[in-house]
């Protein structure tokens, strides 16, 4: 598999293409309306950013938040005993 899950749908459906009989009309516009879905999810691909952009900052966050349930619990404990 791809890592490009477009890019693997559409060569997906270039095997199925060669499979199907292509002389009825319904089946044709069915498999253009498909790359034609195709490439709007590729145009619109760019407008999101990717998970690996995120894990910097959610571990750092995690650090911080796992730092401060550290120190509330020693405090906690601290003052206890």
């Amino acid at each position: 598999m791809d890592a490009d899950p477009l890019h693997d749908l559409e060569r997906r459906l270039d095997r199925l293409e060669s499979k199907v009989d292509l002389s009825n009309q319904s089946v044709r516009s069915e498999i253009a309306g498909m790359r034609d879905d195709i490439r709007r999810l590729e145009e619109a691909d760019g407008d999101r950013v990717t998970l690996t952009r995120y894990l910097t900052v959610e571990r750092v966050v995690y650090g911080f938040v796992g730092l401060v349930l550290i120190a509330f619990v020693t405090a906690l404990v601290n003052v206890v005993i």
